[in-house]
């Protein structure tokens, strides 16, 4: 049991080591990626190819949107 516990803490440390080594990329500007994402907001489309139901779809059938 210890046997086993003790390798997945082995493989555990090796992996957070693997990504705390990783720099990060820099991160956007706060107002790059509010565009960003009022642009996909308004490129959205309501209905899926497969037709499943949106949260938005689902609001404005019940009136609520």
């Amino acid at each position: 049991m210890y046997v086993i516990t003790d390798r997945l803490a082995e493989l555990f440390a090796a992996w957070r080591a693997e990504i705390v080594s990783a720099p990060l990329p820099p991160l956007p500007e706060r107002s790059v990626a509010l565009r960003a994402i009022e642009r996909g907001r308004e490129d959205r489309v309501d209905a899926p190819p497969d037709g499943a139901p949106t949260r938005s779809g689902i609001a404005a059938a019940r009136g609520t949107a």
